[in-house]
């Protein structure tokens, strides 16, 4: 690498944590660019370093590694946080090279998913290649496990990243004066959005799911199996697809204890979904990035309250670790005071953010 890099996990004995960058453990630079501005940039310029020609990026990229994870005739790349991450520091950095770099990158990097991952060209995605892999929640997931394989469904979690890539990429076309350039991405963000809100919104249980790939309904095997609620039923509100009302009925269910409203944060799975295991991996635990999306979402449609709680809850158990251990951890309990898997854990530094998040607007 020409630039410097970050290993997501510092635990001496556990090699993959080691090996290279991967879009959703960079999430964390947007806690970190507020410390080291530069560092940050260019942490995010090794993934424009091995870009290739036709736009992709590898789902692994380190000083020693291109990791690509060949599968089904497609390359495994990772979840589309790219622009959206570029944006995010850009603003704390205002380095205008920085953003012309990072525009030209992440449109090349949105061009060459978009048309590699919708097969069926109705404009909504799927996850590809090792697509349990791409899609970074990576085990124990109710639908992976036992409903089918990513592919297989319009994903909704993607479709709400991709969202917010065209979002990112109209701001920065915006910012270097590029008017057309913007009004096409917002344009594509628009169209998404009503696919999203016409497929994938269930007005009977006022929460959003994927869909099955052939026909767009919550049915792969057995009758609406696809109803599963996830924590990525939430993510309409981090990428603005939901409408107000539907904000409403997605904060419903947020704020209800039997489900997500947990002691020490909001589970990655309904707590009362029958594969629930606060100590499981994706069927579970708090994920803190992914809390901090949920974060970004509530303050984003006026919840600044349950946003500071939110981070209040996922704080209390990361300090009471951190005392008993003085570890970041991997994820934590959403109902005990319980960390794991992997420790030295990177992306367990956004709390950082959401800190900084609530506790400045507070202030104001």
């Amino acid at each position: 690498c020409s630039y410097n890099y970050y290993v997501f996990s510092r635990e001496p004995t556990w090699g993959w944590g080691h090996g290279g960058q991967v879009f959703h453990e960079s999430l964390t630079m947007l806690a970190y660019a507020f410390m080291d501005p530069v560092s940050a940039m260019n942490s995010q310029r090794v993934y424009l370093e091995r870009q290739h020609k036709n736009g992709y990026i590898n789902y692994r990229t380190g000083p020693y590694l291109d990791e690509n994870i060949p599968h089904n005739d497609q390359l495994t790349t990772s979840a589309p946080w790219y622009a959206w991450q570029n944006w995010e520091i850009y603003q704390i950095t205002k380095n205008r090279n920085f953003l012309k770099e990072m525009y030209n990158s992440s449109e090349k990097f949105f061009r060459y998913y978009t048309s590699r991952r919708d097969s069926d060209g109705d404009g909504l995605c799927e996850w590809g290649a090792d697509a349990v892999l791409e899609s970074v929640r990576d085990a124990r997931v109710a639908v992976w496990d036992e409903v089918g394989w990513p592919s297989n469904f319009e994903g909704m979690d993607l479709n709400c990243m991709l969202v917010m890539e065209t979002k990112a990429l109209a701001a920065m076309a915006r910012e270097l004066g590029k008017e057309k350039e913007a009004r096409k991405w917002e344009e594509d963000a628009a169209q998404r959005t009503k696919k999203i809100n016409r497929f994938m919104w269930d007005e009977k249980t006022g929460f959003y799911y994927h869909v099955d790939l052939k026909d767009n309904d919550f049915t792969f095997k057995n009758q609406d199996d696809l109803k599963r609620e996830e924590i990525i039923g939430f993510l309409p509100l981090w990428s603005g697809v939901a409408s107000r009302e539907q904000a409403e009925k997605l904060v419903q269910k947020l704020t209800d204890p039997e489900k997500f409203w947990r002691k020490f944060g909001v589970p990655s799975l309904a707590a009362d979904d029958p594969y629930y295991n606060p100590m499981g991996y994706w069927n579970g635990p708090v994920w803190v990035e992914w809390d901090y999306l949920i974060v970004h979402g509530l303050k984003q449609y006026g919840y600044h309250d349950l946003a500071r709680e939110l981070v209040e809850r996922v704080a209390a158990n990361m300090i009471a670790q951190l005392k008993k251990d003085h570890q970041l951890w991997e994820f934590y309990s959403p109902d005990d005071q319980w960390a794991g898997y992997h420790k030295q854990y990177i992306w367990a530094g956004i709390i950082n953010r959401m800190l900084m998040d609530v506790l400045i607007r507070q202030s104001k």
